[in-house]
């Protein structure tokens, strides 16, 4: 396993709550939210431990998701 991983999504609708922020927790929704990101946008999320590829997978799932039904 990994001790670290990331990968690139590209959003397919936007992320509400725009603050501009270049990066986020995802601990937090609203931080995610704050992003501001928008459709098209390449997103990349990263993740450190023993399961951070199974954590990044989940965070583009539900990121694929929200931003499919947002658009």
């Amino acid at each position: 396993m990994p001790a670290s991983y990331e990968q690139v999504i590209t959003l397919t609708g936007d992320l509400h709550a725009r603050q501009g922020a270049s990066q986020a927790d995802a601990k937090s929704v609203l931080s995610v939210m704050g992003l501001g990101a928008t459709s098209g946008q390449h997103i990349t999320v990263a993740a450190e431990g023993p399961d951070a590829e199974e954590a990044v997978a989940a965070i583009l799932a539900i990121l694929a998701e929200a931003t499919r039904v947002g658009a």
